[in-house]
């Protein structure tokens, strides 16, 4: 079977209710219900950029980054749940960090995220460094997770080659 022809963008505020629908799919297991507020005040004030993914001109995955002093922060990433591990998430994190290395090429790249979706990004080589039992809501831990932008993963995402 070939690959799916998945498109990268830019995030327009036409995109929100799509957005806010990809967060839906993902609470409670993903995210609490209680952090919606949080992303939507996040897609109207665009502090940082934000991208959205597109199958047949439906958006499936969205995702963003933040710079932070000399760190770049992946910010709300996420894939409707219906389609989790079928290579849109992979797809969304490469086409970040070939964004991240063509304007900060020696970044280190960090990211707060779930035990849910914690093993996702250990496979591209992110170490969990802190874990706050249920920070997010009751039994969604937050793992605090860094990155080395080596030369290594910069051939794989550069290549899209898969973990």
């Amino acid at each position: 079977m070939d690959k799916p022809e998945f498109s990268f963008r830019p995030y327009t505020s036409t995109d929100e209710a799509a957005c806010l629908k990809l967060f839906e799919s993902n609470t409670p297991k993903f995210f609490g219900v209680k952090e919606r507020s949080s992303f939507e005040r996040f897609l109207k004030r665009q502090p940082c950029p934000f991208f959205v993914v597109e199958f047949e001109e439906i958006i499936i995955a969205c995702g963003g980054y933040c710079k932070e002093d000399e760190k770049i922060v992946l910010a709300w990433g996420m894939v409707r749940n219906d389609l989790h591990r079928q290579g849109v998430g992979t797809f969304l994190l490469q086409e970040r960090l070939k964004a991240i290395f063509r304007d900060n090429p020696a970044a280190k790249v960090i990211i707060d995220t779930s035990q849910h979706s914690q093993s996702f990004f250990a496979r591209f080589g992110f170490k969990a460094i802190r874990l706050i039992p249920d920070y997010y809501a009751s039994d969604i831990h937050r793992v605090d997770m860094e990155l080395e932008l080596t030369d290594n993963l910069r051939r794989m995402v550069a290549d899209d080659i898969s973990p």
